[in-house]
């Protein structure tokens, strides 16, 4: 969620480092300056903070909201101004019809430049005001932030101008104002709480928790939030305002009148809230179940046993049960077969004599014999097991540069129905488009996700298997979201070591994990999770491809709740799920079934 970049300055400069906090939502873009101590007015020579545009100004710069200030352009060097800078330059753009304005933690010397050499406007910081200075210990530290004020200064923006008429702004300027030093910390991080509702009849629910971390460039400390004081403002989206929540010291406050704080995104409209710590509350919906949450109507029982007496007798191809081939489709057969095996259990539960109201239509059905279930199990077990133990042809392996289970991958002979490559040659290496790129970690939350669901199923139905093969089975999950609390003081995994049980760890009440990232797939602030991998792989950026995917691979990692009894963070799972914005439709079109889609 936070990111600090840090460039070295050259060590003659009379700079040390730059820093950045980089957030999703953030109405204003920040940059720290690390100056070297003693850095004043008369040293700022050699490196500048600098605002740069590719294209012409429309007007010239207003300073502190009331000056106007006269620019170089190569011409009226007697002319163009130094101008003192109490608190914002604000920039107007012709070509764009945007206005933005340039806020400094401090007062500071500033210079414009317009049609100088290739850059066609330039913003400068030329010296300090002594006197008011913010060191860290060994640097001078300076910020600037930059927020986009008017997207229709003169209603020439297509995009965002209605009727060629131009927005007035002067509100959300004053706001931006007002919050201008509040940016956020390096300590940024979302947290969650679980919790009952029972007393007002609910089920489980939780509060996914954004910390913003919130900071005053003044001081660089951390702010106590206080309903009374100006608080961080961050940018909404509509599936966070459905769910936001007022906390203590956290009004988490919409800022908007008629629209005029919210602008148009990809993902709905972006409104401004205000608060330093989001709270949003969500409805687990219930426990997890192999079941469907409402039982079949009885008048479809015949055609569900006909289907499902057929349906029972699936078999993967010989290459897929050897652990030869893709992780993908072997992963989407197995899932389907585990599925078939689960609704078969289901009707078999339905017309059962033990379970008291037996609708008169099981009368009329063939369900699938005792040793028909048996041998499906059979066959899921060992196509299941072959993949998770090390025997496969095509095993996974440990990434130790990225932290993460890929496949070695396989070049598929299709005359001998089986790998040419041999581990250690595994070709998804370099062949970042084999296996749809799961080397690259593309698509792994489908891949992982169809093998832990049927992995899920037989432990389900064999528990004695599932004992046996729990952390082969959370090493999967692991991989796409590390979410358990977990002792990793046994994990002896190396560099292009096959899956194996002395690989593998041991589960105990423990959040560290040095071996997985926390949550690999997902994104926390947009709702979703991302298809896409290492994004030098996919130059057109990331995607979510398949949110019915995403959502079956986060059904399979909280399925083995209801097998382990010291597997008890399927909530979390749950919640992977909720933040999804798709559930708008599920929700407003059908009624509240499922929350969360």
């Amino acid at each position: 969620m936070i990111y600090l970049i840090k460039e070295p300055a050259l060590t003659t400069t009379n700079l040390d480092m730059m820093t950045s906090s980089i957030v999703r939502g953030m109405p204003y873009g920040t940059m720290h300056y690390h100056f070297k101590v003693g850095t004043a007015r008369d040293t700022l020579s050699q490196f500048v903070p600098t605002v740069a545009s590719e294209i012409p100004l429309l007007s010239q710069p207003i300073v502190d909201s009331t000056n106007t200030m006269l620019c170089y352009n190569g011409q009226n060097s007697s002319l163009a101004e130094t101008k003192l800078v109490e608190r914002s330059v604000m920039l107007s753009f012709a070509q764009s019809d945007f206005s933005w304005l340039v806020f400094y933690s401090e007062p500071v010397y500033v210079k414009c430049f317009e049609a100088v050499g290739s850059i066609p406007f330039l913003l400068q910081v030329v010296g300090f005001v002594d006197g008011r200075k913010l060191f860290d210990g060994q640097n001078r530290i300076f910020t600037s932030r930059v927020a986009l004020m008017n997207n229709c200064t003169k209603g020439t923006n297509p995009s965002y101008c209605f009727q060629a008429t131009p927005s007035n702004r002067t509100e959300f300027s004053a706001l931006l104002h007002k919050h201008a030093h509040i940016y956020p910390g390096s300590n940024s991080k979302i947290d969650y709480t679980f919790f009952s509702d029972e007393i007002l009849g609910g089920g489980p629910r939780a509060y996914l928790q954004f910390d913003w971390d919130p900071r005053d460039y003044r001081s660089a400390q951390k702010i106590v939030p206080s309903i009374d004081e100006p608080q961080l403002l961050m940018y909404s989206l509509p599936h966070h305002r459905d769910r936001l929540r007022t906390v203590v010291q956290s009004p988490n406050r919409f800022i908007f009148e008629d629209t005029l704080h919210c602008t148009s995104s990809l993902n709905g409209r972006a409104c401004i809230v205000e608060g330093s710590n989001w709270v949003m509350e969500e409805d687990l919906d219930g426990e997890p179940s192999f079941y469907a949450p409402r039982r079949p109507d009885n008048r479809d029982l015949v055609l569900l046993s006909q289907a499902i007496t057929h349906d029972i007798h699936f078999e993967l191809p010989p290459y897929y049960v050897k652990g030869a081939g893709d992780t993908y489709f072997s992963g989407k057969m197995l899932a389907k077969f585990a599925r078939i095996i689960m609704i078969a259990e289901e009707l078999i539960d339905i017309c059962s004599p033990y379970n008291g109201d037996v609708p008169t239509q099981c009368q009329e059905i063939e369900l699938p014999s005792e040793k028909t279930m048996s041998d499906a199990l059979g066959r899921l077990r060992r196509s299941t097991e072959i993949w998770i133990n090390g025997q496969a042809i095509t095993p996974f392996v440990y990434d130790s540069k990225w932290g993460g289970i890929v496949s070695c991958g396989c070049h598929f002979d299709e005359a001998e129905q089986t790998c040419q490559n041999v581990f250690p040659d595994c070709p998804s290496f370099e062949d970042h488009g084999l296996n749809f790129g799961n080397a690259v970690y593309n698509d792994h939350h489908f891949h992982q996700g169809y093998h832990i669901y049927a992995a899920a199923a037989v432990s389900y139905l064999d528990p004695d298997w599932g004992k046996r093969h729990f952390e082969n089975v959370l090493v999967m999950i692991r991989d796409i979201a590390k979410y358990v609390n977990m002792d990793t003081s046994c994990m002896l995994f190396f560099p292009l070591q096959k899956l194996r049980p002395k690989f593998l760890f041991r589960y105990s009440p423990s959040i560290k994990d040095n071996f997985f990232p926390t949550y690999r797939m997902k994104d926390w602030y947009l709702g979703n999770s991302w298809a896409s991998g290492i994004a030098m792989a996919y130059p057109n950026g990331r995607n979510q491809e398949s949110s019915s995917e995403s959502i079956a691979a986060y059904e399979g990692m909280f399925e083995p709740s209801l097998v382990f009894t010291n597997f008890n963070h399927y909530s979390l799972n749950v919640l992977f799920n909720c933040p999804q914005p798709s559930y708008r439709i599920i929700r407003e079109g059908y009624g509240k079934n499922r929350l969360c889609f």
